[in-house]
Formats: structure tokens, C-alpha cells, sequence
């Protein structure tokens, strides 16, 4: 989806820094510096910047979403690490990086994943979906799985005009 190449590097600051189409995000004790593609990236650890990211979401006309799970092999340790999800507005590529251990009000993410109007694009959406059944209580819907769809080429076939349009 994002023409990135990611160098990490062990340092830890906790920012991100842009620089000559280069953006310098810093995460823990990692290092990433990214190609820049006409795209943002938000990292969100505070309650206080859900609500603006929900009333982004809902406008979206289709998101992708992916999820990173800590002790996925242990469903009694399982937890949602990261939600992160991509959307277009104001014709740039928006990524917003929501920390889910931070001990936020999920809550508010609700609304546009459940939202029937928005199209949400998940590879393996049964895994995905399912953590966040788990975890939240988010029904996500409609969904477009595009590893079920690699495998169904019909089905892509079909589906990915209207997913085009939607995006221009």
C-alpha cells in the first residue's frame, strides 16, 4: 500500500522527524527512517487525540486496518498492541498508529469501524477482526480481506473497481 523503505537503528527518543522526504519516527528503542510518499504519520498514546481521529475516519470513504498482538499464542495473555490505520484526507495518506496498551477509551474507534459506509481493507481479516471482537467488542464491517481476495481472484476482480473509485 506505501512505497516505504524502513532502516531500523537502535536509539529511542519517542518523535518523529521529517527531513528531506525522509521521516525520522521514533518509537522505543527504534529507529525507522521512511521514505516519504505524500503521507503523515500520527502516533497517538493520549485519549485527548481519539476524538479528532474518529471524526476523520467517518468522512474516509475506505480505511486499512492491521493490528499487532503481543502473547497471541497464549488467549489468556493476548493483547492488542497497536491498531493502525490508514486513510485519505485532503488528498494525502494519513496513518494513524493508535497505542493500545496505553490505557485508552477505545471506545470512540467504535463508530468508524463499525460505520457500514466506510470499507475497511484488512489482510487476513479473520485474525484481525476477530482480536478486536475480542478485545473491544468491535464488529468491523463491511470488510474487504485482501488475502482472501488474492485467493479469489474473481472476487477481486470484481470488487476492486469499486474500491478505486472510492479512494479518487
Amino acid at each position: 500500500m506505501f512505497r516505504m523503505v524502513q532502516e531500523m537503528l537502535y536509539v529511542g527518543k519517542g518523535k518523529t522527524l521529517s527531513r528531506d522526504n525522509f521521516s525520522l519516527i521514533y518509537w522505543g528503542n527504534f529507529r525507522l527512517k521512511v521514505k516519504m510518499s505524500n503521507f503523515s504519520i500520527e502516533f497517538i498514546k493520549d485519549q485527548n487525540r481519539l476524538p479528532g481521529l474518529m471524526d476523520r475516519l467517518c468522512l474516509a470513504p475506505v480505511i486499512a486496518l492491521d493490528i499487532e498482538t503481543v502473547n497471541w499464542w497464549n488467549r489468556h495473555q493476548e493483547q492488542v498492541a497497536l491498531i493502525q490505520i490508514a486513510y485519505r484526507s485532503e488528498g494525502k495518506t494519513k496513518v494513524a498508529v493508535v497505542d493500545s496498551l496505553a490505557k485508552l477509551d477505545l471506545e470512540v474507534l467504535r463508530r468508524p469501524l463499525e460505520l457500514p459506509s466506510v470499507i475497511k481493507i484488512i489482510h487476513n481479516a479473520p485474525f484481525d477482526a476477530s482480536k478486536l471482537a475480542k478485545h473491544f467488542k468491535f464488529r468491523v464491517t463491511p470488510v474487504y480481506d485482501t488475502m482472501a481476495g488474492q485467493m479469489n481472484s474473481t472476487f477481486t476482480a470484481s470488487l476492486t473497481p469499486f474500491i478505486i473509485d472510492k479512494l479518487q
